[in-house]
């Protein structure tokens, strides 16, 4: 909660902490390491990295604060409306609650991003075509040899780390 409270305190002061534009271009200080003037150096267009850091700090605690209120919101309604009327919207709604409780955590949260960077990329919020990940840098022998990889990683530390931590539960530290 502490470290918490200092991250938003920073980020609403980013602008008395930094004293720079985030924006700010100077072409001729592009690159630079960390000095007294750009604490954490600056970019490929000579804008102040810290001062960028801040103000992203900012954006991307708006964005978890507003659907954490989202997600707040429609699961208190749904679970109000189940637990007053009972039946029916009840039994509508655990199957639902079943299938995301029936899934992994990971593979919920890259869901929701898949979705999430879909549904802005719609809207014209984002531009994913600029974006490094979704080029075509990976060749299919990257994943043959990356499978590869993960399954003898798997099967030196003996399966997954679920399985791992069922058999130090049970006394089995092999």
């Amino acid at each position: 909660a502490i470290a918490l409270s200092i991250v938003v305190l920073v980020s609403l002061l980013a602008g008395p902490l930094s004293g720079l534009d985030p924006n700010e271009t100077a072409v001729s200080q592009r690159l630079n390491g960390p000095s007294a003037a750009h604490l954490l150096g600056t970019d490929h267009l000579g804008r102040d990295t810290f001062s960028r850091l801040l103000v992203g700090a900012r954006v991307s605690l708006t964005i978890a604060l507003v659907a954490t209120l989202a997600g707040l919101l429609v699961g208190a309604t749904l679970g109000l409306v189940a637990a007053w009327r009972r039946g029916a919207p009840e039994g509508a709604m655990m199957p639902l609650v079943d299938v995301l409780l029936s899934f992994p955590d990971m593979l919920l949260a890259i869901a929701v991003a898949l979705i999430g960077s879909s549904v802005l990329q719609v809207a014209g919020v984002v531009d994913l075509s600029k974006s490094i990940y979704p080029g075509p840098n990976f060749t299919w022998l990257s994943y043959v040899v990356g499978g590869f990889l993960f399954g003898v990683g798997m099967t030196l530390g003996s399966g997954c780390g679920s399985k791992t931590l069922i058999r130090i539960g049970g006394g089995n530290l092999k």
